[in-house]
């Protein structure tokens, strides 16, 4: 069928295979007819062409990427339009390699210091984008070319993500993307640099632990994570992963836009300060680990000194006094090649030195010689130890279980410990973790008549959840009067302070399992936003292709 379908030429390129398709359309290999240059030559799809203001923002598209030259940037070679086929498109460097993603699908996580030397190139990339005032808003692994030669490459500029916002209210069916999307940009609120620095740092996460930071079962599940969740620490995945390059990692994530690094130079300056550290301190190891005493016999009696001597006259100092005047015998070999003092002097200094320290004992440093005393120490150290650690364990368990105490005379069962372990969730006001233990403990001792007491008891405090679940309509009013309030805000346009109403209803009660209704209408609100952002943005396009004045380019 692809055979068939292949077109003989686009423009003046020759169609050799294709290469891949997307969003927008069909990737072919194709060689110039003049200049034989290869070329991927991205055409745009026929249903999409027909769309209102889909051509303009097309072309417009393709002047923003001639702006951007760089060698870790996919170079814009020509665009036009095909009358044969009566389709657009454009030609642009053809990357032999493979992308990021079929990368980590073959080898499921890379190396540290290759998805380090992957992100500085990105780095470099996004550098040269936001530079000229182009935020990409879809870095993701599949946009991620890797040559034979190992120069990455970033393609895919400001092209699907002009209909991102219109396949997640539609289809929904941007799941690779929503795994490496700002929370802002999922939200519909204003894209920045640091949005694709957050890109980056999943990106990163996604290389070093062969998952990404967020999944779920659709779009709008790992939308909501972005949001309000935490992610586990990629050291959980990779116990060796150097510590400061988690916390690189950790900070591209983070939830406020602000409190990521400034801009892709610093990202950059800050992993290469990795992989130096790293270095360093694998270098220090190396340096630090003790030389063996016949290494170094074997090294200073093979290099004679200044003074003409063989080297055996050190190897027997070294023997017989390991130090000398308080210097090691190795620094004292050096400073004698560097026309330090001779044997002579060496024996002399070595002899003082060993007679002082023999007559410079004290009564203390002789009463530690004492072989009784020291047992003596010993025995009295091990005894206070074991009072000591008896100590503090009675009083962290006189700290611990205070309220516990009198219960456990009444009951010692199993039992008794589950009901005294929901009270205390009770007390500690988390309600929801109280039911689920009582519910639990309820379906355990069902069957056994023996706890009938136990079951009674269990069934009253369930009751009274239902009493108190009635009286709430089946959600907490304050939540009830925050969703009622973020409507009224979408309502009214006021979709910035709509937005951060919602992250903070997410925050109180995204892990309660009795809010789900609230989700639920969270959720929904949350699609309303970014709704009403994608249709603003299509007013606005609309606007500027058919007003009077061409108007400035749509921002990036």
């Amino acid at each position: 069928m692809d055979q068939v379908e292949l077109p003989d030429r686009i423009g003046p390129y020759d169609i050799i295979r294709k290469v891949g398709a997307g969003g927008m359309g069909t990737v072919y290999l194709g060689r110039h007819v003049d200049s034989q240059l290869e070329a991927a030559v991205k055409v745009l799809s026929a249903s999409l062409a027909r769309e209102p203001g889909t051509v303009e923002r097309f072309e417009r598209e393709i002047d923003a990427m001639r702006q951007l030259t760089g060698p870790h940037i996919v170079k814009l070679f020509e665009s036009g339009h095909d009358l044969d086929t009566d389709q657009m498109y454009f030609a642009m460097e053809y990357v032999e390699g493979q992308t990021l993603a079929d990368c980590i699908r073959s080898e499921h996580r890379l190396s540290w210091d290759r998805s380090v030397d992957i992100a500085i190139q990105v780095c470099a990339a996004l550098k040269t984008a936001h530079a000229s005032g182009v935020v990409h808003r879809d870095l993701k692994p599949s946009n991620l070319l890797i040559g034979n030669d190992g120069i990455v490459k970033l393609t895919d500029f400001g092209v699907a993500q002009v209909f991102a916002a219109q396949r997640l209210t539609v289809t929904g069916g941007i799941i690779g993307t929503a795994e490496y999307m700002s929370p802002e940009q999922a939200q519909g609120r204003r894209c920045t640099r640091t949005s694709d620095l957050y890109s980056l740092g999943a990106v990163l996460y996604v290389m070093l632990t062969g998952r990404p930071p967020f999944t779920g079962k659709n779009a709008v599940e790992i939308i909501q994570k972005h949001s309000t969740a935490r992610f586990d620490r990629p050291g959980l995945y990779v116990p060796d992963l150097p510590r400061i390059l988690e916390d690189v990692v950790c900070k591209l994530l983070e939830k406020k836009p602000e409190d990521r690094y400034s801009d892709a130079h610093v990202v950059s300056l800050r992993l290469k300060e990795v992989v130096k550290r790293v270095e360093l301190a694998n270098k220090d190891e190396t340096i630090a680990r003790p030389l063996k005493p016949d290494s170094l016999m074997s090294r200073t009696a093979a290099a004679p000194s200044r003074s003409g001597r063989t080297g055996d006259e050190p190897e027997t100092l070294a023997a017989a006094f390991p130090l000398f005047g308080g210097r090691s015998a190795d620094s004292e070999i050096r400073s004698e090649r560097q026309g330090g003092p001779g044997p002579a002097t060496l024996m002399r200094d070595a002899f003082r030195a060993e007679i002082s320290r023999q007559h410079e004992k004290s009564a203390v440093g002789t009463l530690f010689d004492n072989t009784w005393f020291l047992v003596a120490c010993l025995i009295l150290l091990i005894v206070g130890g074991f009072f000591w650690i008896n100590l503090i364990g009675q009083v962290e368990t006189a700290n611990d279980s205070v309220e516990l105490v009198a219960e456990d005379a009444d009951s010692q069962s199993e039992i008794a410990r589950f009901l005294r372990l929901a009270k205390s969730y009770r007390r500690s006001g988390d309600t929801p973790r109280e039911r689920q233990i009582l519910k639990a403990l309820r379906n355990v001792i069902a069957d056994d008549e023996s706890n009938a007491e136990a079951i009674e008891e269990i069934d009253q405090r369930l009751e009274m959840f239902v009493h108190l679940r009635g009286k709430q309509a089946d959600a907490p009013s304050l939540a009830t009067q925050s969703l009622d309030r973020a409507t009224q805000l979408i309502k009214a346009g006021n979709h910035e302070e709509a937005s951060q109403l919602l992250d903070s209803i997410a925050v109180l009660y995204g892990d309660d399992q009795d809010a789900r209704t609230i989700i639920e209408r969270l959720t929904e609100l949350r699609m309303q936003i970014v709704a009403a952002a994608a249709t603003a943005a299509e007013n606005s396009s609309s606007d500027q292709s058919n007003g009077t004045s061409p108007g400035k380019a749509e921002e990036r």
